[in-house]
């Protein structure tokens, strides 16, 4: 299954939609979860337009921080976060992780491409 991590951009088509780290986290300890898609700043809500900045205490760092710590990599990593140190600094972890385990995955940094139709109208 395909798992799109984001607090408020909609999951695409196909996709189960994690709105928060503890949801993502138990979908891929208890899910065969083949691709996982990353957003950074968290803390929004469902529907909120695509500008909103995160506020939640924890980030998408924090989860891949975790799945490195658990040693749980799906076999595609995408970060699709629109934050540059954020998605950055997910992206440095995640490679550094695939030099240093015998786990065979894919990441990679997916250039975001937002509209003003990606949420519904509130």
């Amino acid at each position: 299954m395909k798992l799109w991590h984001d607090d408020i951009r909609i999951a695409p088509h196909g996709w189960v939609w994690a709105t928060n780290n503890e949801s993502a986290k138990a979908a891929l300890e208890t899910l065969k979860v083949t691709e996982l898609s990353l957003d950074h700043d968290l803390g929004g809500r469902p529907g909120d337009h695509w500008l909103t900045r995160g506020t939640a205490d924890e980030t998408g760092y924090d989860l891949v921080q975790w799945m490195i710590d658990m040693g749980i990599f799906p076999q595609r990593i995408n970060i699709h976060s629109l934050s540059a140190s954020g998605g950055g600094r997910m992206l440095r972890a995640l490679q550094a992780a695939h030099r240093e385990s015998n786990v065979p995955f894919m990441v990679t940094r997916v250039l975001y491409e937002p509209s003003w139709s990606d949420t519904p109208a509130a």
